[in-house]
């Protein structure tokens, strides 16, 4: 969550002239409900949806640029998928950058309250398996998107 996956996602599907996939506006077409709402509906149902969500790209026509959800760290069936529709890219920020960029959390589930506690827990949960996972890891808090696309670009040419 704040982590511009989106705007990242945009700016490297255009760079490559790929199409452009992002986890939220596919889960809102698949369920008819947003992220909030699937989160709401209690425990791991938004996460269930997002698994469902990865499971679906493996059947599309590649190229493509997607976003995915980082619930995906959460399942070993999960990265195992991610790793085989191709290359990632894993846009690392410290809890405190998340933080400031998702401000009091509206539309971004389960960061009701200390929002950096729950931030910090997530990172801590899943920042090991992403970086051992991915394929470019690119430490993006002091980054604009144009900067964090260069160096995508540049980390899977090599």
């Amino acid at each position: 969550m704040g982590a511009g996956k989106s705007t990242v996602g945009a700016l490297m599907a255009q760079a490559l002239g790929r199409p452009y996939l992002d986890n939220d506006e596919l889960l809102h077409q698949q369920t008819g409900r947003t992220a909030v709402e699937l989160a709401a509906e209690g425990g791991n149902r938004l996460h269930e949806a997002e698994s469902r969500q990865l499971r679906s790209l493996g059947a599309l026509r590649r190229p493509f640029v997607a976003a995915v959800a980082a619930s995906v760290a959460d399942r070993p069936d999960d990265l195992q998928l991610l790793r085989s529709l191709g290359d990632s890219v894993y846009l690392r920020l410290r809890p405190e950058t998340l933080a400031r960029r998702v401000g009091v959390g509206q539309g971004r589930p389960w960061l009701g309250g200390d929002q950096l506690t729950v931030l910090t827990e997530m990172f801590s949960a899943r920042d090991p398996v992403l970086v051992r996972v991915a394929d470019v890891v690119i430490d993006c808090d002091e980054l604009v998107p144009a900067a964090i696309v260069t160096r995508a670009l540049d980390g899977l040419r090599a």
